[in-house]
């Protein structure tokens, strides 16, 4: 898998850290002999992975799905971080902001844990049949 397409280990890492479920189908795994290098392998490659040396690499795809209804996502002229995502709905009408990413999911990434860290979105509505439910 190439790393273009993943939210990067740090990112991965904090989405984690905010309580988003580690259901990607990739993953961020430390090396077998413990060196301090990750790389992206599919999700079921090494599944007894001590889970401290395992986080879930999410494609745009993923971080789409978990995203509210609302959501836009756009590529701009800027060539160092081309890729945004923002919010058009109500519930951030006064927070405005948008969130610039080398990539995609970096873009999708960073906005969803701007929700989850706000209190605007809870991460136990990431999944089952309340995916995507706002708080307001």
């Amino acid at each position: 898998m190439n790393e273009r397409f993943v939210t990067s280990l740090d990112l991965s890492k904090k989405l984690g850290e905010a309580g988003v479920p580690q259901t990607s189908e990739f993953c961020w795994y430390a090396s077998p002999d413990k060196v301090l290098r990750f790389a992206v392998y599919p999700a079921n490659v090494w599944e007894n992975t001590d889970a401290v040396n395992r986080f879930s690499a999410w494609t745009s795809g993923e971080l789409g799905e978990m995203l509210p209804n609302g959501t836009i996502h756009w590529k701009s002229w800027n060539v160092f971080e081309p890729w945004v995502t923002a919010g058009q709905s109500d519930y951030d009408a006064e927070n405005h902001q948008y969130f610039w990413g080398k990539t995609e999911a970096e873009s999708k990434g960073a906005y969803l844990l701007h929700l989850l860290t706000s209190g605007l979105l809870k991460a136990e509505a990431l999944s089952g049949e309340n995916k995507g439910d706002m708080i307001l």
